[in-house]
């Protein structure tokens, strides 16, 4: 009776191990980490007047992601810009992130939000139509539209 028991308790056991690790998988399909993704980009040096200036080059997966609605997960920054609903949003915490602990561009998006979204200094996750910017000065490269906190 007691070999019985044992060997359905090992098998409940395996198949609640199983059961997690398939969730945590199909979990990690349904969220993507988008900021991987925003990692594909690299520069080109152009000169215009007197000046060099770094233009963005986007690779193929982050141009697939323009236009469509995606989720970030990171950190609302403290810094002060012209509207009440734009914020920088960070996959690094303030001091670590772009401005402060020199982490890459690609780990910072301008975010246009729906209503105003407070600072936190706990991460957030965000969502948002994702558009490039491979122009303009006054904007970052990455720029999250009428986002939202999820």
């Amino acid at each position: 009776m007691n070999t019985i028991l044992s060997c359905f308790f090992k098998k409940r056991i395996l198949g609640v191990f199983i059961g997690i690790f398939l969730g945590f998988d199909l979990v990690a399909q349904d969220s993507p980490s988008y900021w991987r993704t925003l990692a594909d980009v690299s520069f080109k040096t152009k000169v215009e007047g007197k000046y060099k200036v770094e233009y963005p080059v986007f690779g193929k997966q982050v141009q697939a992601i323009n236009g469509k609605v995606i989720s970030l997960r990171g950190y609302v920054l403290p810094v002060e810009v012209s509207q009440p609903n734009q914020f920088i949003f960070s996959l690094y915490p303030y001091s670590s992130c772009y401005f402060c602990g020199g982490a890459g561009l690609e780990t910072v998006v301008e975010v246009n939000a729906k209503t105003k979204i407070p600072y936190s200094s706990k991460p957030v996750t965000i969502r948002g139509k994702f558009r490039l910017n491979e122009r303009s000065y006054d904007q970052m490269m990455y720029i999250l539209d009428e986002a939202e906190l999820e």
